[in-house]
């Protein structure tokens, strides 16, 4: 095999950015429905609109329940959803922890997040990964 037809590997490339993914319980007697619905039309946008976090936040994703043909071929796949658990993931990027910290410390935050996540989630429940960012595939550049 020449050197031309050698298959090739991606190596990952480090970004200048850290994230945090948090696994999602929800409050104990709320439905599906409307912990996504919360999540989604009142938490995302309160954590959006935030001053601090539009200076300090480079990403903020939601990834919502999953549907039940997702679930079954997930499972099918040979994987496993802890779906009476986890309702939702959250991924929030920022160049440092620091940064992350830094808004979710601040007064601004403070005053309205706590509140909110209250009315919809169960923190006790809630995981949270940190960790650097690498670059596999980016198809958005």
């Amino acid at each position: 095999m020449s050197s031309d037809s050698a298959p090739t590997t991606t190596s990952p490339t480090p970004t200048k950015r850290v994230g945090v993914i948090a696994l999602l319980a929800k409050k104990d007697g709320m439905s599906d429905a409307d912990f996504f619905k919360h999540w989604h039309e009142v938490h995302g946008p309160l954590w959006a609109n935030l001053e601090i976090t539009k200076k300090n936040i480079l990403k903020y994703e939601q990834v919502p329940p999953l549907r039940p043909a997702v679930d079954a071929a997930i499972r099918a796949w040979g994987g496993a959803m802890p779906a009476s658990t986890y309702k939702g993931v959250a991924v929030v990027e920022a160049e440092s922890y620091e940064k992350i910290f830094e808004a979710l410390k601040s007064d601004e935050w403070m005053a309205v997040g706590p509140a909110d996540e209250a009315k919809f989630l169960d923190r006790s429940k809630t995981m949270f990964i940190p960790g650097p960012v690498f670059t596999f595939i980016d198809n958005n550049k």
